[in-house]
């Protein structure tokens, strides 16, 4: 990711019911200085889901072009002018003074929504809400269209996906390295399956009451599980940085580990 010039220091005001909470979040830049439990303590369920709704709205949005390009050419770049993609890790070489989405385009890679257009992000601002975007290789966007997140039992997974490779058979080696689709489902790899879930359960949260509902719940479980498996890693830590330098708000989910359990309840 290539490093922001600056941060644009924003103090949140986060209300709870009985008391007042402050904290510039934009200050945390260390997974390990992440407090747990400190959003809106006390407040459980439907209340704190209406508090995150209502404190974490974005505060600038963009044009569906205008966030691709801010993605492909800073957010998701690394120093090495390298683009990563989501689900296979297939990665591309980027110019930034060229046509950041045109460029893309032709190695393979477009955006993912991973709370699909057709459940609730085909218009603006959820379209181009870039918690919820990520480059993705095209063939393997175009396979998991609008089909929900979960754990597919590797018999019956018909493809798998790493790099460039899609395979039909159970890899023999690094299986946790690849995505894997069945009809109707989708599996991402195991290190991003955290990253995943937090960025759905945003979408849902912020855009709750226009986000698919149904599709959430049916994922509700295993994205729980998920985010529980696979904790917040400083490079999602760094992105959500970054995506706050511009939008203005942060992805809760990823400041506090303590949020779905208080929303949803303990799921096993």
């Amino acid at each position: 990711m290539k490093k922001v010039i600056g941060f644009i220091i924003l103090g949140i005001t986060l209300s709870t019911i009985g008391c007042k909470n402050e904290r510039d979040t934009a200050s945390v830049e260390s997974v390990e200085e992440l407090p747990k439990g400190f959003l809106y303590q006390g407040v459980i369920g439907d209340s704190l889901l209406i508090l995150l709704k209502k404190d974490f709205q974005v505060q600038e949005s963009y044009s569906y072009a205008k966030a691709r390009r801010l993605m492909y050419g800073d957010i998701d770049l690394n120093d090495a002018n390298e683009l990563k993609t989501i689900y296979t890790q297939y990665t591309i070489k980027i110019n930034t003074y060229g046509n950041l989405i045109d460029q893309a385009y032709d190695q393979g890679v477009n955006c993912e929504h991973v709370y699909p257009q057709s459940k609730g992000a085909r218009e603006l601002p959820m379209k181009s809400d870039m918690h919820h975007l990520f480059p993705c290789k095209e063939n393997v966007n175009a396979t998991r269209r609008n089909f929900r997140f979960t754990e597919i039992d590797d018999e019956k997974t018909e493809q798998w996906f790493s790099q460039s490779t899609i395979s039909n058979s159970i890899p023999q080696r690094n299986i946790e390295d690849y995505s894997e689709s069945a009809p109707y489902k989708f599996e991402p790899r195991e290190s991003v399956k955290g990253d995943i879930a937090r960025a759905v359960m945003y979408f849902y949260t912020i855009y709750k009451g226009i986000a698919d509902e149904a599709f959430f719940k049916k994922m509700e479980k295993d994205l729980i599980r998920w985010h529980k498996q696979d904790p917040v890693s400083q490079e999602e830590l760094d992105r959500n940085n970054a995506i706050k330098y511009y939008q203005g708000n942060d992805n809760p989910f990823v400041l506090d580990e303590t949020l779905p359990e208080r929303i949803w309840g303990v799921k096993k």
